[in-house]
C-alpha cells in the first residue's frame, strides 16, 4: 500500500478520485438508459452528460498524474522532472475540471428545455445557456495561455497572470449559473396541471444541483491559502483534493434528476406513437402523441392497440386507442414537434378510455 502521511498525502487523492468515479460512471449509465427505454433515443442532453463523464475521467487521470509526481509531497523533495511533469499534469487537470462542471450544467439546461415549449421562459434557459457557453470558451482560453508561449503550463516561470483572480470568478460564475438552473423549474412548471406532490417534485428536481456550491466554495478557500505558498505540491493538496471531488460530483448532481420519482414526477416516461394527423395538399402537420397508464408502480403502457388507417377526400388520418385497468386512471400527454426540435406539452387528463376514430366516410351521393 502506499505511504500516507503528512508528508505524503497523494494516494488519498486517488482513493477519493475512484469512488466518486465509479459512482459518476454507474448514475451517468443509469441515467442514459433511463432516458433511452423510455423514449428509444439519445438527446442532446445525453450527450453532453456523456461528454461531460468522459471529461471527468480524463481529468481523473491527470490527478492520477499529479500525485505520481509528487502531489501532497514536499517540493523540495522532488526531482526537476518530477515537478516538470506535475506542473503538466496540474495544467490539464484546471481545463478539464472546467469543461467537465460546465458540459454538466449545459446537459441539464438541454433536459429543461426538452420539457419546455418555445416561449419567453424558454427562451430565458436558452439564454442562460449561452452564457455557459461563452464563459466556458473564455475560461478554456484563458487556462490555456496562463503563463506566456510556449511554456503554458510552466507557473513556477513568474510569466503568468495571477491564476487565483481567475479562480475567484470562474466560481462566482459556476456559483451563480447553479442557483438559476436549480430554480429554474420552480418558474417553468409553476403552471404545471399536476397532482400537488408531483408537482413539488418536479419543481424540486434541480435542487441536487445546489449541494456542488459548497464544494465550490471550499475549493477557493484551499486555492487561496495555496496561492502564496512557497512549497507548491504540498500545499495544493486539499484543492487537488476538493477539486476531484467537484468534478465527479457535479456530474453526479446532473444525474439526481432522473431517479425514477423524479423521473414520474417530470413526466418523462413517456410512450410515444407517431401519428401523421392530416396530410392535405402538401401540408404536412406532425404530432407525437403520447398515450399511457398512471397506476400505482407509476407511468407505464397499457394495452396499447387499435392502429390504422382511412382515405377520406384526398386526406389520411390515423387512429388510436388505449383501455385503462380496472383500477388506474389514464394520462394523455401530447409532444408536439416544432421542425426538427421536439417539445414536450404535457396536457394530463384523467379518465377510464381514450379513442380516437377517424370520421366517417360520406355517403356517396346518388345522381337522380
Amino acid at each position: 500500500m502506499p505511504r500516507v502521511d503528512a508528508t505524503h498525502r497523494g494516494p488519498l487523492i486517488n482513493v477519493a478520485a475512484w469512488i466518486t468515479l465509479i459512482t459518476m460512471i454507474f448514475l451517468v449509465i443509469s441515467k442514459v438508459t433511463t432516458k433511452w427505454s423510455l423514449v428509444r433515443k439519445f438527446q442532446k442532453d445525453d450527450i453532453y452528460m456523456i461528454l461531460g463523464a468522459l471529461a471527468a475521467i480524463a481529468q481523473c487521470i491527470a490527478a492520477s498524474i499529479q500525485v505520481e509526481s509528487g502531489l501532497g509531497q514536499p517540493e523540495n523533495t522532488l526531482s526537476a522532472q518530477q515537478f516538470d511533469h506535475y506542473q503538466k499534469a496540474t495544467y490539464a487537470s484546471q481545463i478539464l475540471y472546467v469543461l467537465t462542471i460546465y458540459l454538466a450544467k449545459v446537459a441539464e439546461l438541454n433536459i429543461i428545455i426538452t420539457l419546455t415549449r418555445p416561449s419567453l421562459k424558454q427562451t430565458v434557459v436558452r439564454l442562460t445557456m449561452c452564457f455557459i457557453a461563452l464563459w466556458l470558451v473564455t475560461a478554456i482560453l484563458c487556462l490555456s495561455f496562463q503563463c506566456n508561449v510556449p511554456y503554458t503550463w510552466n507557473q513556477a516561470s513568474g510569466h503568468c497572470f495571477h491564476l487565483f483572480a481567475f479562480w475567484i470568478a470562474n466560481g462566482a460564475v459556476d456559483i451563480i449559473t447553479q442557483i438559476l438552473i436549480a430554480l429554474a423549474p420552480i418558474y417553468l412548471f409553476s403552471n404545471l396541471q399536476l397532482p400537488v406532490a408531483k408537482k413539488r417534485l418536479a419543481m424540486s428536481a434541480f435542487i441536487p444541483c445546489l449541494t456542488t456550491i459548497p464544494l465550490s466554495i471550499l475549493r477557493l478557500v484551499y486555492l487561496s491559502q495555496a496561492s502564496d505558498s512557497s512549497d507548491v505540491t504540498l500545499d495544493s493538496f486539499d484543492a487537488a483534493l476538493v477539486t476531484e471531488i467537484h468534478t465527479n460530483y457535479s456530474i453526479i448532481a446532473s444525474c439526481l434528476p432522473f431517479l425514477k420519482p423524479l423521473v414520474d414526477a417530470l413526466a418523462i416516461g413517456l410512450i410515444s406513437n407517431d401519428i401523421r394527423l392530416r396530410e392535405d395538399s402538401g401540408n404536412v402537420k406532425d404530432k407525437i402523441n403520447s398515450f399511457g397508464v398512471l397506476g400505482d408502480r407509476g407511468f407505464e403502457k397499457r394495452n396499447l392497440y387499435g392502429w390504422g388507417r382511412s382515405q377520406n377526400s384526398g386526406n389520411t388520418e390515423y387512429i388510436s386507442k388505449i383501455t385503462a385497468g380496472k383500477h388506474n386512471d389514464v394520462e394523455l400527454r401530447g409532444l408536439e414537434r416544432y421542425g426538427s426540435q421536439e417539445r414536450m406539452v404535457i396536457n394530463q387528463t384523467t379518465t377510464t378510455v381514450v379513442t380516437s376514430d377517424p370520421a366517417p366516410n360520406p355517403s356517396p351521393s346518388v345522381d337522380s
